[in-house]
């Protein structure tokens, strides 16, 4: 998918229309300002990126969990 609004559009439909709980963005262009976006929207989700962007203190305080997972490990 483009890194384009249908990012926030997608992650929307996933938590709105699926039920979805737990979202993991794939790309580095989902991060920043889509799954930041979003996880302010959507507190009851949490977000996950696997690209270790997410570093305490480096990114906007939000309303839902946001972490990084760098080879399949929390940093």
């Amino acid at each position: 998918m483009a890194e384009t609004s249908d990012v926030a559009r997608t992650m929307q439909s996933m938590i709105e229309l699926d039920g979805g709980s737990l979202i993991f963005a794939t790309s580095f262009g989902y991060f920043d300002p889509y799954m930041i976006e979003m996880a302010n929207k959507y507190s009851q989700a949490e977000f996950r990126h696997c690209g270790g962007l997410w570093q305490d203190g480096c990114i906007p305080t939000t309303r839902a969990p946001i972490s990084g997972i760098s080879a399949w490990r929390n940093i």
